[in-house]
């Protein structure tokens, strides 16, 4: 008998099972999606017709977990963090899917944590509302219901009327007879770990990642703490003044923010009433950051920039929109449910946001979620999402194991993934060549947390995609802002940000872009090419033997030589590894890599032709290979034949070892 027959027959069972008492028990339900059973209704095998004349309306209108719970005759009592469900059903239903591979275990009391479900949420017609006395009879109890009248929907939230634990298969089968419902599904809940961000950083990240001889772009004092930012070349962005984008809403769908932080509050969003966002949680407008998520993912959106405290964000100018659907928990990590992320969604498109921030995961999906981004998509919102963390803490292929709300495939959502100060993909980091579209900075970021948490420093380090994704809703801030992208469709920038990333070696295969966010191409400083007229690559290229570099000297790693019959514009970008010679222990805080037009380059890297293209790298480990690598964009006046240098050196001296490498030249058309 093959699979598919036996899942029509497992099926079938389990519909017989509905007026058939047997004993309950816990088991997980594996199956991820309808393909499998619409695969097994499509099959001319015995029994299917059958099944199909059970289940075909039920299929078109109920969500996975809800048909499961139809057909087994128990109750859905909630999922695990792998986005499994958990039904508490008869024991021969749960043997007849073991059967047939759909149930992953079977019998248990409490064999991991998992999240509890018990309320539905239903999708209805505006024109054909199901009625409070239609509801009443099924036993059906509303717990909200709100309409979309410009989207032409409805929804209610609602849970069993006799308080029953779980979703029973009797309101499912309810649910499924009501005409006027167009889906449905359970409301499914989302949580962040706990978070230590009172610890300081500078454990974390030396206080020589960036030279007391550079200058920072701000007066912000612990500019020096804040890696991401030079790594998505944040300064060249801010050149020109092209730093802030006053009239560009961010809203961030989190645990609220810390709307009075020093760093903050001047930067909020405020509506005619004077209110910051909404707080779903407890239904009122005061969306206080009780937890440190939202504020710290807001402070690299948007931190007040040059006011001479703290940190400053991708934008140093921007209105932040508070929106709460997160509550912290006892044990320190913040919960909350789909639903009310829905309903965060909706009142940013409601409200004006341009950028929807979402740091968050989630390993279900949710038909009002969907729906809801399918309003900002229609409004023109750029969405941006975490690519998600893992499962403990191990990065997954969402390409096979999707999450959300970045799995969603909307044109207008950008999925990120995190990279540490290396330019490494973190271990902990989601990944998928066609789920996830890029990559920023995510490890050992500093940012923003609630004055109320402090211990008197109101800033903090936090790990995560969480990180990484407001890196690229502050850079579609700024893109909103510039006069050469502000009329660039949701789509648009998004493809912008995907085509402008610097490409490294470790995301090779493991997002769409293959790069990293680089904010470089807004800089007013930088020609905008329009077209790529001729490439040069070096062959790959590595050092037989070991380098070792004095303090303030220079290794040639690669060189180019091109012929140019007119003034062009070139942008060169080049990558390599390189580990401390003979496995020692050193610190690559102080190397610095750079193109030049002469070599050995001029002492005064400031008095260079060319301006240093800064790409440090940070490692105290035995053994280790790092990657680096440097990017510029550069107009050539003079035609004829140019020979670029890409070089490296070492402020404090060391002896090193590298691999593999190359170096590009694009030669590009004329500037618009």
């Amino acid at each position: 008998m093959s699979f598919l027959t036996k899942l029509s027959a497992a099926l079938l069972l389990w519909n017989g099972l509905l007026t058939t008492a047997f004993s309950q028990q816990k088991f997980v339900v594996s199956l991820r999606s309808l393909d499998q059973i619409e695969a097994a209704a499509a099959m001319d095998a015995p029994g299917t017709s059958q099944y199909v004349r059970a289940a075909s309306s039920a299929k078109e209108k109920l969500s996975l977990p809800l048909l499961a719970t139809l057909a087994s005759g128990g109750s859905l009592a909630g999922h695990t963090e792998k986005g499994e469900w958990i039904i508490d059903g008869p024991e021969t239903a749960s043997k007849a899917l073991k059967d047939c591979g759909l149930v992953s275990s079977i019998g248990f009391d409490t064999p991991q944590e998992y999240f509890q479900v018990r309320e539905a949420v239903l999708i209805y017609d505006l024109n054909n509302r199901p009625t409070r006395e239609e509801l009443a009879d099924a036993g059906i109890a509303i717990l909200e219901d709100q309409q979309r009248l410009k989207a032409n929907y409805g929804y209610m939230k609602v849970a069993s009327a006799r308080n029953a634990a779980g979703i029973p298969a009797t309101l499912a089968a309810k649910i499924r007879d009501m005409s006027g419902v167009e889906s449905a599904d359970a409301n499914s809940s989302v949580t962040i770990g706990p978070i230590d961000a009172t610890r300081e950083l500078d454990s974390l990240v030396p206080e020589s990642t960036v030279s007391s001889a550079e200058s920072a772009p701000t007066n912000d004092p612990d500019w020096n703490k804040l890696w991401g930012l030079r790594a998505i070349t944040a300064p060249q962005a801010w050149a020109d003044g092209n730093a802030i984008a006053p009239k560009v809403t961010v809203a961030v769908v989190d645990t609220g923010i810390d709307y009075n932080h020093p760093d903050l509050t001047d930067n909020m969003w405020r509506n005619d009433a004077g209110e910051v966002g909404i707080d779903y949680v407890q239904n009122d407008k005061d969306p206080m950051d009780e937890h440190s998520h939202g504020t710290h993912c807001a402070g690299t959106i948007a931190a007040v920039g040059n006011n001479g405290i703290g940190v400053v964000g991708v934008t140093w100018e921007t209105q932040l929109m508070a929106l709460k659907f997160m509550r912290r928990t006892s044990d320190g990590r913040a919960k909350g449910s789909l639903y009310d992320a829905a309903k965060c969604i909706q009142y940013a498109v409601d409200n004006g946001a341009h950028v929807i921030n979402n740091s968050w995961e989630s390993s279900t999906s949710n038909i009002l979620l969907e729906k809801s981004l399918e309003e900002a998509q229609a409004a023109g919102i750029v969405v941006i999402a975490a690519a998600g963390n893992g499962v403990d803490e191990v990065g997954i292929d969402t390409d096979t194991t999707p999450r959300y709300p970045a799995s969603y495939g909307f044109a207008n959502i950008i999925s990120v993934a995190a990279i540490d100060r290396n330019e490494r993909l973190t271990s902990f980091s989601n990944f998928g060549v066609s789920s996830v579209d890029l990559a920023a900075p995510g490890q050992a970021i500093y940012s923003t947390i609630p004055t109320a948490l402090a211990s008197g420093n109101p800033y903090g380090s936090m790990n995560g995609t969480s990180m990484a994704a407001p890196h690229v809703s502050g850079a579609a801030a700024l893109m909103l802002a510039d006069e050469q992208h502000r009329d660039m469709s949701a789509p648009q920038i998004r493809q912008k940000l995907l085509s402008s990333v610097r490409q490294i070696p470790s995301l090779t295969g493991r997002c769409e872009s293959e790069g990293v966010l680089d904010l470089s191409f807004l800089s007013k400083d930088i020609p905008r090419p329009s077209l790529v007229r001729q490439s040069f690559r070096s062959a790959q290229f590595s050092f037989k033997e070991n380098k070792h570099v004095d303090p303030g000297n220079q290794i040639k790693l690669a060189q180019l030589t091109i012929e140019v019959d007119q003034p062009v514009t070139l942008h060169i970008r080049a990558n390599a590894s390189t580990r401390i010679a003979n496995n020692a222990i050193g610190n690559f805080a102080h190397m610095v890599t750079g193109f030049s037009p002469t070599f050995p380059v001029a002492e005064d890297l400031e008095q260079a032709q060319w301006a240093e293209s800064l790409r440090p790298v940070t490692v105290n480990e035995a053994k280790t290979w790092v990657n680096f690598g440097s990017i510029y964009a550069v107009q050539l006046k003079n035609a004829g034949p140019h020979t670029i240098y890409w070089f490296c050196s070492h402020r404090s001296g060391a002896k090193l070892s590298f691999g593999s490498g190359s170096m590009i030249i694009d030669v590009l058309g004329d500037v618009p």
